[in-house]
């Protein structure tokens, strides 16, 4: 369960982050279109979080064991 919701949170701030991102590079682009390349860095930051979310659950996936092997 702490797999799933690892990656499901990290995911979703993930694709929230990047909306509103997106949301905020729209609006800068139609007032200044000069800064449209600075404003991408949130953007990138929002995707790095979703790919430590998935590495989170791996590792947490590969120290996971049954009952059957102790």
């Amino acid at each position: 369960m702490g797999v799933a919701s690892a990656l499901v949170f990290a995911n979703l701030g993930a694709s929230y982050g990047t909306a509103k991102a997106g949301v905020g590079i729209s609006s800068l682009g139609v007032i200044d279109g000069s800064k449209v390349f600075k404003a991408l860095i949130p953007i990138i930051m929002a995707g790095i979080l979703g790919i430590y979310g998935i590495i989170v659950a791996v590792l947490l996936n590969g120290s996971v064991s049954s009952k059957d092997n102790m």
